[in-house]
């Protein structure tokens, strides 16, 4: 395993990219010999012509002669190539040899050898993804979850449990629930030891963990939130060698999850009202995020309650959160009112820079400042006005040896190789690189004026002495150190934990003590896209730069005058992203971040118009490595009380005659939002037979309890296909009320071409069929604004409407809005009512296709044609493509088939009426 020191996460560029994924079907390559096996693994033998061509190829990115390259090494332990420099192999080697895949860091990481690569060539496809977005700012914030939909009996009769209990007294009350509800519980303690991370090994809750049984359907950590900031750092790794040991162990039929619990404020540490130490057990959530993309088979969710809820109300919340349908919350929290909230990136403006906080008398002291992406951050501040900065770094800078003078970085390997005779390859890499690494911060030291001081941070002392004689002069810290430890949960060491949540958490402990805390006007920490959304095989890494989110938001609540600013860095343009990793990356849909751009937005946040963010997203919210595609999905059924929706304002709009009807574009949003949310990373991107069975009126008499019933899915070219009904119970009978069938896929097709329209102007003439009764719709669902065409059988609307959720969002998705979508419907109705002068509903739609979502509060086109009748005109059939103004197609329903009804009409004129009336 090879891990990075202290400081070289901030000094490589690109820290957050040496991942490792767990799905691409191949087992480790080590040695060149795998590569060969890799490449003809799909497509027979492979001659010795490939076998020449990866030495070559190998000698040519290592700087290795090809007598030292010998097809069974290991590439890492005996060569030190990397999963970036695989990436960067194998990119020339596609360039060369008919039939290689393009392959990504996830995958490569399980490339040990060339033979194994040589394999792969014929089993892989690859799928173009739509292009990235720029890299833009989001602020990271608490959003409002809406209310669960509960499965009935997720898992399997005779259900285990394992809780594990840190010391917080919830765990008694929880493990006691479980059994009260029929659960088999084993109980672990785990210590709680008071000491620095580099003391902890993992041995004693391992041995906790020994006797825990096989075949566990939930394995439960309670964490507390104590007043010890390294015993709540020893909990998080303690909980991330957790999820190692029993990863394997959850293999129940029906639904196995992994869940902690923490009661830090009830929002996740987000509130910041409680101490660093308190707060850093939040960044479990890491945990969460990366194991259920590692592990999707698991439910994984980290949940944090309010301390002021009574044990029985938070047995009672974590009891229902376990049986959620949704698996895309991984993280959650429940406040004082049971209210659920989760942690996500919403796009803020760039604001105009502004004059810059710091000023000549700024002393700022950054941690792995020296080289790679921390020492760029650097540069572009120290271009913008004087101060003063002090960087550290483990690297020693010692003198170059004779062998190495004078020449240049690209031919530094053949010097040493040539210098150094009787080496092996891995040695001479980690000579070579110390030396290039001395030479970048000797560069930095040049640029910047700089101070370096080479020291650990993981070491207190050490880290104590090297600063007292600044300490009273340093105003600002920068925490740019980090290791990188990549492996999947089941190959983790607690070594690598060790190593990664020392030098993040332990390293800012110590650092932050040997200063004077009460001077410290500006503080920016460096967290990480991985953290934020979660990234195979950077569990700890993860769970490092959540656990400095919370810190950095407690420290600006207790220096509400001081900045204090995490920046959560997205994957950069530069460093250790080669070329090949480059074109990985942006196939994926991720983009990248430029490193003058990052520099800039770093500096920029030291100015006035940045000074009161707190946690910020540099960069789009896309995880770095794709989500994995189901092989299909079992069959669920999962509950929604539909009570409080009868005062729901959108639905109170929705009045037909004297009483509110639940909008049928509500009850497609109904399924499409349990669908997705069930599979997370997917998106319905097509429904076929949706039919409206039976209306659900809410009259006085109407029921609240209501389930959907979801078969088991089918795969077909990255495509899962479900069919789904929702239902109610009503005295002895179960009737349905809305059906449909539903494919979800990653992304939505591309957008078809179809006619662009000019958008009217002056008076929105299209209002007056609300007014008139045509209609029966309410303000909030007003939105057809202008006739911009009518004939008998085509109708070509303007629309516009702001897009006013129902319920918290629990009837939308990614590309339905049921207020949005009723608006496209009430067109398709709205040329039925003309054509038959009567008053009518939608009956069913043969097809839906979603190429994007429809926009909120901006205008678009619904165009209403293809009218076809029954034969006593009482049933319409029409399509209804919705398209922004320049004709690019956003959704269309083919066959929406609206019916009347003689007492349709009347219904109608009474609902405008009684709207009127109140």
């Amino acid at each position: 395993m090879h891990h990075i020191g202290v400081g070289e996460v901030g000094e490589r560029a690109g820290e957050t990219l040496k991942v490792v994924g767990g799905h691409t079907g191949c087992g480790p390559l080590r040695t060149l010999n795998d590569i060969v096996g890799f490449i003809g693994g799909g497509s027979g033998p492979v001659g010795p012509d490939v076998r020449s061509v990866l030495v070559e190829v190998v000698s040519e990115k290592t700087g290795y002669p090809p007598e030292m390259v010998d097809l069974s090494m290991d590439l890492e332990a005996d060569l030190g190539v990397d999963s970036i420099k695989r990436v960067q192999i194998l990119g020339a080697l596609r360039d060369r040899v008919d039939g290689v895949p393009a392959v990504g860091p996830e995958q490569a990481a399980e490339l040990r050898t060339l033979n194994d690569i040589v394999g792969f060539i014929g089993g892989t496809t690859e799928t173009p993804a739509p292009a990235p977005e720029q890299p833009v700012l989001q602020q990271i914030e608490l959003v409002r979850l809406p209310a669960i939909d509960r499965l009935e009996q997720p898992y399997r009769d005779g259900k285990t449990a394992l809780v594990i209990d840190h010391g917080e007294p919830s765990a008694t009350v929880l493990a006691a629930t479980l059994e009260q509800r029929g659960w088999v519980v084993h109980r672990v303690s785990a210590g709680q030891k008071d000491a620095p991370l580099s003391t902890w090994d993992g041995d004693e809750i391992s041995a906790s963990l020994a006797e825990a049984p096989a075949g566990l359907d939930l394995c439960l950590t309670v964490l507390p939130a104590g007043d010890h900031w390294q015993t709540g750092a020893r909990r998080l790794a303690d909980t991330i060698l957790t999820a190692k040991l029993v990863h394997d162990r959850l293999t129940a039929d029906g639904r196995a999850a992994f869940v902690t619990v923490t009661r830090i404020d009830g929002a996740l540490g987000h509130r910041g009202d409680r101490p660093a130490a308190a707060s850093l057990v939040g960044g479990i959530g890491g945990l969460a995020k990366t194991l259920a993309q590692e592990a999707p088979r698991l439910f994984c969710r980290a949940l944090d309650l309010a301390p002021e809820l009574t044990d029985e109300d938070l047995a009672e919340a974590v009891l229902a959160e376990l049986d959620d349908a949704a698996t895309d919350a991984r993280e959650v929290a429940i406040d004082a009112d049971r209210t659920r909230w989760t942690v996500r990136p919403r796009a803020i403006e760039n604001a105009e820079t502004t004059d810059s906080t710091i000023t000549g008398d700024d002393v700022l002291v950054v941690t792995g400042g020296a080289r790679g992406v921390t020492a760029r951050c650097v540069r572009e501040l120290a271009g913008r006005g004087a101060c003063e900065f002090i960087l550290l770094g483990r690297t020693e800078l010692t003198e170059e040896p004779d062998w190495a003078t004078g020449v240049a970085d690209d031919e530094i390997k053949a010097a040493a190789i040539t210098g150094l005779p009787g080496q092996k390859p891995k040695d001479i890499d980690r000579i070579v690189r110390d030396l290039r690494a001395q030479r970048e911060i000797r560069a930095t030291i040049s640029a910047t004026g700089a101070q370096y001081l080479t020291v650990d941070v993981t070491d207190a002392e050490a880290t104590r002495k090297a600063l007292e004689p600044i300490r009273e002069r340093v105003t600002g810290l920068v925490h740019g150190a980090g290791a990188l430890a990549d492996a999947l949960l089941p190959a983790k060491t607690p070594a690598d934990i060790r190593t990664v949540l020392a030098t993040k958490v332990d390293g800012l402990l110590n650092v932050a003590t040997a200063l004077d805390g009460t001077r410290l006007r500006h503080v920016i920490l460096f967290g990480s896209v991985a953290g934020v959304l979660g990234n195979p095989g950077q569990a700890d890494y993860a769970v490092a730069n959540e656990a400095v989110n919370r810190i950095g938001i407690s420290w600006k609540r207790e220096r509400p005058a001081s900045q204090v600013t995490t920046i959560n860095w997205g994957a950069w343009d530069g460093g250790m992203v080669t070329p090949e990793l480059r074109d990985v990356f942006l196939a994926r849909g991720v983009a990248l971040l430029g490193m003058d751009t990052g520099a800039r937005l770093f500096a920029d946040q030291l100015t006035r118009a940045r000074a009161d963010d707190v946690s910020v997203l540099a960069g789009p919210p896309v995880p770095l490595a794709p989500p994995a595609v189901p092989s299909g999905t079992a069959a669920f059924t999962a509950h929604r009380d539909l009570g409080a929706t009868a005062t729901d304002p959108v639905v109170l709009d929705h009045r037909v005659g004297r009483f509110p009807v639940f909008p049928a574009a509500a009850g497609l949003g109904w399924a499409i939002n349990v669908l997705e949310r069930a599979n997370a990373g997917l998106r319905v991107i097509e429904c076929s037979g949706f039919e409206v069975l039976k209306g659900i009126v809410y009259d006085g008499t109407h029921e609240c309890d209501y389930w959907l019933d979801v078969d088991s899915g089918t795969l077909a070219g990255g495509r899962l296909t479900v069919k789904a009904w929702i239902r109610s119970a009503e005295a002895g009978r179960t009737p349905s009320h809305f059906a449909g069938t539903f494919v979800l896929a990653p992304e939505p097709p591309p957008a078809p071409r179809g006619n662009g329209y000019v958008l009217g102007d002056g008076e929105e003439d299209g209002l007056e069929v609300y007014r008139s009764a045509t209609l029966f719709h309410g303000p909030l669902l007003q939105g057809i604004r202008r006739v911009l065409r009518r004939e008998e059988r085509l109708f070509v609307a303007e629309c516009r409407l702001p897009d006013t959720p129902i319920a918290q969002g629990q009837f939308a998705s990614a590309l339905h809005s049921p207020v949005l979508s009723d608006v496209v419907i009430q067109v398709g109705s709205l040329l039925g009512v003309w054509f038959m002068e009567s008053g009518c509903l939608p009956l069913s739609i043969g097809r839906i296709e979603y190429f994007a979502p429809l926009p909120g509060d901006r205008p678009f086109v619904a165009e209403a044609g293809e009218l076809r009748t029954n034969s006593d005109r009482t049933q319409v059939t029409v399509t209804v493509t919705a398209s922004d103004p320049d004709g690019r197609v956003l959704q269309r329903y083919q066959d929406l088939s609206v019916i009347a009804t003689p007492e349709m009409t009347a219904k109608f004129a009474e609902a405008v009426r009684l709207r009127e009336d109140r």
